[in-house]
Formats: C-alpha cells, structure tokens, sequence
C-alpha cells in the first residue's frame, strides 16, 4: 500500500492500495476526507471555493478532514 501525506496532516490523506496502483496517481482520499484541484490565480492565490479543474488539469490541491491541522505551529525559533 502507498499513501500520501504532508506535516498539515496527521499523518495522511490519500492511499493507494496494492492493487490499484496507477502511475501519476496519488490515490484515493482516506475516509471522511474532500480532495479537490482549483485554478491558481496569476498573484499564486487559490480560492476554496472555486470549482474543481477539469480531470487532467493542473492546479492546486485543497484538502479538508479531521486530520488537517487547524492551523500551522509557528516557528518555534525566533
């Protein structure tokens, strides 16, 4: 099995089981999790609530589930 994951997560967000292992592919988002890829903007910014790009497009992945850290730790040096 593979899986996916970034420190934002605890600890991932896609897997791939063994037997459905399919090149470019990150897998399917775990239970209770929303995966979606929207358009970035020319500032580099993303809205949430932009529609989904179209299968084969680029563009930035928003994840939304109960292992998305609420917010980021700050640096711990100053």
């Amino acid at each position: 099995m593979q899986a996916w994951g970034m420190s934002e997560l605890s600890p991932l967000g896609t897997m791939v089981p063994d037997d459905a292992r399919r090149g470019g592919s990150i897998g399917l988002a775990v239970p209770s999790t929303d995966l979606k890829v929207v358009h970035i903007d020319e500032d580099g910014g993303v809205d949430p609530h932009a529609p989904a790009v179209p299968r084969g497009e680029r563009g930035e992945l928003l994840i939304r589930g109960p292992q998305v850290t609420q917010r980021r730790a700050r640096a711990a040096y100053g």
